[in-house]
């Protein structure tokens, strides 16, 4: 019985950690979002000479974040990349 609980409650205590894990990577993108593109993009991400880049995928935001004709270029890691794609998903998925 003492060992079901002592699981039971390491359950409840781990289960809410990868969602504040997803919040804070969220975060991060945000971050990265606010600071570095919403200039061009717009705060929601739908304006500047790409036009909508909300929900962009990962390769693509790599190539674009190399630097293209009028974007700067961008040395974000790949934790940074990750955050920024999330919160770019996160932008597509509130319409």
């Amino acid at each position: 019985m003492r060992t079901t609980r002592a699981a039971l409650a390491a359950l409840l205590v781990l289960i809410p950690a990868p969602l504040v894990a997803v919040e804070d990577h969220l975060q991060t993108g945000e971050t990265l979002f606010q600071r570095h593109c919403r200039a061009c993009h717009g705060p929601d991400a739908r304006r500047g000479a790409s036009g909508d880049i909300r929900g962009l995928g990962e390769g693509t935001l790599r190539m674009a974040l190399g630097g293209i004709e009028s974007m700067p270029e961008f040395d974000f890691d790949d934790a940074e990349v990750g955050a920024l794609v999330a919160y770019l998903a996160r932008l597509a998925e509130a319409d």
